[in-house]
């Protein structure tokens, strides 16, 4: 009888510690006899997926990062900055100058002439403002604005040259060829229309057509008195004479 208990009592013991294989005081709910949060069981307590141990259960997941009690250009993420609060694309016009876009200003527009366009500054140096244009004076850059300022025209007939023309002469801030026929008038010139007509108030010579009657008498006394309009610096031309007088043929001699 002694000996029958003793074979019992080894028997249990070698079960619960394991050296048999079945579970020992293990739940009817759980027929596996695996705990929670092991791999393979049931989820976790905590809500995880298993094996995880966190809330998420992805330790790989992103962690969306906060903009709240940030200041503005924080980086946020990859290229991605906290605006008013909320992480937003950083982009020109937002109103953060974002150096990692090569970005230099930010003014929240695309007008060029007030310092700031494209988030790049209008001029950093005198050379940034040069419009190539000699005849209107040298622009300078004012470094504190970043503003362009135009120059002192040179004076008409002071000399130039451009793209256009190898050696000229300024004329309303324009460099032109010089000479008659330019369309300016230049130093001994009256009057420069282009054209070749003389009658029109400016001959092929850059010469008034006329500043006086004198200049208009064709010496033909028959079309009358020839006038000159000086505002216009044209002819006028007379009236035809008729002969009335006694043994006239009723034609006019020169």
């Amino acid at each position: 009888m002694r000996a029958s208990v003793s074979s019992r009592t080894i028997f249990t013991a070698l079960l619960c510690s394991g050296l048999i294989f079945t579970a020992c005081g293990s739940d009817s709910s759980d027929p596996t006899g695996t705990p929670p949060g092991v791999d393979g069981a049931a989820p976790a307590a905590d809500g995880g997926l298993p094996g995880t141990g966190g809330g998420t259960g992805n330790p790989d997941a992103p962690v969306e990062d906060s903009c709240v009690g940030l200041a503005d250009g924080t980086m946020c993420g990859t290229d991605v900055i906290c605006v008013a609060a909320v992480c937003t694309p950083s982009r020109c016009g937002d109103g953060i100058v974002d150096a990692r876009l090569g970005e230099q200003c930010e003014d929240k527009n695309e007008i060029s002439g007030d310092g700031c366009s494209l988030c790049r500054f209008d001029c950093v140096a005198d050379s940034g403002c040069d419009d190539t244009v000699q005849c209107n004076g040298k622009e300078t850059c004012d470094v504190a604005t970043h503003m362009c300022k135009t120059g002192t025209a040179l004076a008409d007939n002071a000399a130039c040259m451009s793209a256009a023309v190898a050696s000229g002469v300024c004329k309303a801030g324009t460099c032109v060829s010089a000479g008659c026929g330019n369309g300016t008038v230049d130093v001994g010139e009256e009057c420069d229309d282009k054209n070749n007509v003389d009658t029109d108030g400016c001959t092929a010579q850059c010469k008034f057509t006329c500043k006086a009657d004198a200049d208009c008498d064709d010496n033909n006394a028959c079309n009358d008195v020839e006038t000159c309009t000086v505002a216009t610096h044209t002819c006028k031309a007379g009236k035809s004479v008729s002969c009335k007088a006694a043994q006239c043929d009723g034609t006019c001699n020169p």
